[in-house]
């Protein structure tokens, strides 16, 4: 039976201590041999890790940019979409208005009426778009529908809009030219917040996120922040409803011809100023969804060129992979050969 001295007891204990280390160094070639993945990026100095950890940094973001420009995307195509399906109908009330502007025919004022009493309902079903989440013309208060139906009672003030333009007309009657330029006058008061109270417009037409508050904005890069367009309590809109809510208000029959052209006039000036401000919005919205476009096709780009740089970094060379591999066998063998020996050693067996 062989005699372990203390001497022998350390030369044994440091070799096993070497084998658990070559077989771990094994291990990791081993599997860096299967996965084609460095194992100790540690090992690879300093620099690489913090490349490394600069490169994730970077993808994060990127990855972060691209879901912020595909919810923008999203949003901004249903504001276009809404905006877009009220061009036709309201460009035929403009058209119908300019002909009938100095006509007297029943007929063309009839048809008129009806024509924006029709695009008044669609500018609040399109301006009342939601994406599921969030209503998207309310700006800021998005969980609420921004336009008060036109003959629905808004609960907060105890009128609709029709009840207001009602009330003005009530108020001031149109029965020539100069009381008609007065009823203009007063919805001008109403639709800029300054009229009686309770019937103004972010009182009773408009539910949203009132004048003042932050636009809604969305996020494209680092430097770089565009607004969700257009609400429905700018200019734009106010004009379109303050048009088409005069044309759909009146009797044509029951207007004298100096008021009628004087208020048909009014409505047409209106109506037309907001058909062109909601085009300007569009084109708008359209150049920062270009914006958004470009950036997502750079991000693209930086982002496969950093996965690029990623994978050189992590990944291992098969060949000197097999190498070091061989090598570390051969090594561990010599180790597995000398611990037996060291395991072994005796007085006895040095003398034979």
């Amino acid at each position: 039976m062989a005699m372990i001295t203390p001497s022998t007891l350390g030369a044994q204990l440091r070799a096993a201590n070497q084998v658990r280390n070559l077989e771990g160094d094994v291990a990791r070639f081993q599997e860096a041999s299967v996965t084609g993945r460095k194992t100790d990026l540690a090992s690879e100095g300093p620099g690489v890790l913090a490349t490394l950890t600069d490169l994730r940094a970077r993808f994060s973001r990127i990855e972060a940019d691209r879901q912020s420009i595909d919810l923008f995307q999203s949003r901004a195509d249903l504001k276009q979409q809404a905006m877009q399906s009220l061009d036709a109908p309201l460009t035929q009330v403009v058209t119908i208005a300019a002909t009938g502007l100095d006509d007297l025919n029943e007929t063309v004022r009839a048809s008129l009426q009806n024509a924006a009493r029709g695009a008044l309902d669609e500018v609040v079903a399109a301006l009342n778009v939601s994406d599921g989440s969030r209503f998207l013309f309310s700006g800021v208060a998005g969980d609420r529908s921004p336009l008060q139906d036109f003959a629905t009672v808004n609960p907060a003030t105890g009128f609709s809009p029709k009840d207001v333009i009602d009330a003005a007309i009530l108020a001031n009657p149109p029965v020539d030219a100069a009381s008609a330029t007065t009823f203009l006058a007063s919805l001008d008061d109403i639709f800029n917040d300054v009229g009686p109270a309770g019937q103004n417009f972010e009182e009773t037409f408009y539910n949203g996120a009132p004048s003042g508050s932050p636009r809604v904005e969305a996020r494209l890069a680092d430097d770089v922040t565009v607004s969700m367009g257009m609400d429905a309590n700018d200019g734009a809109v106010r004009d379109i409803i303050k048009g088409l809510a005069v044309f759909a208000s009146f009797d044509p029959a029951g207007l004298a011809p100096d008021a009628y052209r004087t208020i048909m006039q009014g409505a047409f000036d209106s109506l037309t100023s907001g058909l062109d401000d909601l085009r300007v919005a569009q084109s708008q919205l359209g150049n920062d969804q270009r914006l958004a476009a470009n950036i997502s096709t750079r991000n693209d780009a930086l982002s496969g060129l950093i996965n690029e740089r990623v994978v050189t970094l992590e990944s291992a060379d098969p060949f000197e992979t097999q190498i070091r591999l061989q090598g570390l066998i051969g090594q561990l063998e010599t180790a597995f050969t000398l611990t037996s020996r060291i395991a072994n050693l005796s007085l006895i067996n040095f003398l034979r």
